[in-house]
């Protein structure tokens, strides 16, 4: 098996059927992750990861990415991702590459840009050995930085997911256009 068998400790694991059941997990089927991942829970957790947010957390390795929220709508059977890019790696890249722009949300709506991005978190995943449907299939480059100020991360940089969802909504609903 791939991901073994599992059996959780009955005293502290909520069952689906109650408190303090024993229950065998089996490996999440890609509906399942994809709940997961809508859900904020970054989907599946290998015995070997610590962070729910594991498929986040790997993505986040690719040179391109200042943040990152991972969206699956549990009626598409692949992800979406917002991406926040570094504002100096992704200009060097465009200045290097010839890319014409005016300001960096600009850069971030070229199709070029978008591309370079996304198979950047392509090559970091299969490292981070993340299964074909923790990819984005599509991303959003989105220009500027998740702060606490803005209302889109907590003082401790933790993504709001239901704010960003909300402020993001067209963005997501397009994704999967």
């Amino acid at each position: 098996l791939k991901y073994p068998a599992v059996t959780l400790n009955p005293l502290t694991t909520t069952s689906p059927r109650g408190i303090g059941l024993s229950d065998v997990v089996y490996p999440p089927s890609s509906q399942d992750t994809s709940l997961m991942l809508q859900q904020g829970r970054g989907g599946p957790t290998r015995p070997t990861e610590g962070s729910s947010h594991s498929v986040e957390a790997a993505l986040m390795t690719s040179n391109y990415v200042d943040n990152i929220m991972v969206y699956a709508d549990p009626f598409h059977n692949y992800c979406v991702a917002l991406v926040v890019p570094i504002h100096q790696v992704l200009e060097k890249w465009a200045k290097e590459g010839g890319i014409k722009y005016t300001d960096f949300p600009d850069l971030c709506d070229k199709a070029e840009a978008v591309k370079e991005v996304q198979q950047s978190l392509s090559k970091v995943a299969k490292p981070a050995k993340l299964e074909k449907f923790e990819i984005p299939a599509k991303i959003k480059l989105v220009p500027d930085a998740w702060t606490p100020e803005s209302g889109l991360v907590t003082a401790a940089l933790k993504l709001k997911r239901e704010q960003l969802k909300a402020k993001f909504k067209d963005e997501l609903r397009n994704m999967y256009a």
